[in-house]
């Protein structure tokens, strides 16, 4: 998080699979291979204004709600990335599918995936892994 967006974020909580936050948007990398990862964040409007701003390391007035989408999309590639290469081995095949922004917490909580809630300077956020 400090090298991506220029602020710190902190574990708050696991969130219950039941009742999970409310989020407007939430999306999510699948990771095909040996063992197959899942990696997501999901968050509310604003804290995905900030996080698209900070990752475009642009103003959050010049960067629209569909900007914010994609660079909330790219970030969870690049998380995608540091969990691939720090959990799968160094010769493992793998295939990522393209940000999925249409899944729920809700049903990432069926499918057995964790949901771990976050604090930030941008606003709160929940991580998705599996």
């Amino acid at each position: 998080f400090p090298r991506l967006l220029r602020t710190q974020c902190q574990f708050s909580s696991v969130v219950d699979g039941a009742s999970p936050p409310p989020c407007e948007a939430v999306a999510i990398v699948r990771v095909h291979a040996d063992r197959p990862l899942v990696i997501g964040l999901g968050c509310d409007a604003a804290t995905l204004a900030n996080m698209g701003a900070a990752f475009m390391s642009m103003p959050v007035e010049a960067c629209d709600e569909e900007l914010a989408r994609d660079a909330f999309g790219e970030l969870v590639n690049v998380l995608m990335g540091y969990v691939v290469k720090d959990s799968l081995p160094e010769d493992a095949s793998y295939r990522a599918e393209p940000p999925d922004f249409g899944a729920t917490l809700a049903a990432l909580a069926a499918e057995d995936q964790v949901l771990v809630s976050m604090t930030s300077q941008l606003g709160p956020f929940v991580l998705v892994i599996g």
